[in-house]
């Protein structure tokens, strides 16, 4: 959280709301009111091409944050198992680092509830997470969070790294990502629910990460 707290004085202009206070011990902040709708309410709308335009042009502007962001290593540091069995079925292995040459600064919870559209431009929401990670995690935070179709992502993928001037992705670099976003899911919903937050949504979350990482093993 104090990095959180550190990390509104370093975003660019623009990208996101500045807190007011934030209590660095608890996580409560103050922002300033602003006028929009989120993502998750204007979807209908839009195209995937507004998805591009908005991850490609964040990623370009974001500073070191100083740290990584690995999925399976923070499930371990958390004390969770490395492997867990979803309704006594196949072991799920947590996904291996991302390459230290494909990080480079996320948000890695760009989910479309973080994402605010208003008049004067998108701005994105609670950067608890950020970190050095495969900027692909992003856009298929994004892309999965709206429920859109698997089968976009590949030409998705294409099209946003055209726009960075970056090589093409490889199959098994996709295959990382979704898998590494799906794992994320199935843990972060696993962890709430050990902790007595049982809503129904998040034991929704835990049967459909579930489904998605036993089609990808």
């Amino acid at each position: 959280r104090r990095r959180e707290q550190n990390w509104y004085t370093l975003l660019p202009p623009g990208l996101s709301v500045v807190p007011e206070a934030i209590d660095a011990a608890t996580g409560v902040m103050i922002t300033p009111w602003v006028e929009g709708q989120l993502l998750t309410e204007a979807w209908t709308d839009l195209q995937p091409e507004h998805l591009l335009h908005y991850v490609s042009n964040q990623h370009r502007q974001l500073p070191d944050p100083g740290r990584d962001y690995q999925v399976g290593e923070i499930y371990r540091l958390q004390n969770t198992p490395r492997s867990i069995s979803a309704n006594n079925g196949p072991l799920i292995a947590p996904p291996v680092p991302t390459p230290e040459h494909l990080r480079q600064p996320c948000h890695n919870d760009l989910n479309p509830w973080n994402v605010l559209i208003t008049p004067q431009g998108w701005i994105t929401l609670d950067w608890e997470f950020v970190g050095n990670n495969d900027p692909l995690f992003d856009l298929v935070n994004l892309h999965q969070g709206l429920e859109l179709p698997l089968a976009e992502l590949p030409e998705l993928t294409v099209a946003y790294l055209d726009r960075m001037d970056a090589p093409p992705a490889t199959p098994e670099r996709l295959h990382h990502v979704i898998y590494s976003f799906w794992y994320r899911e199935l843990r972060w919903a696993q962890r709430q629910l050990s902790q007595g937050n049982d809503r129904p949504e998040i034991q929704d979350q835990v049967v459909l990460a579930t489904q998605r990482l036993s089609l990808l093993r």
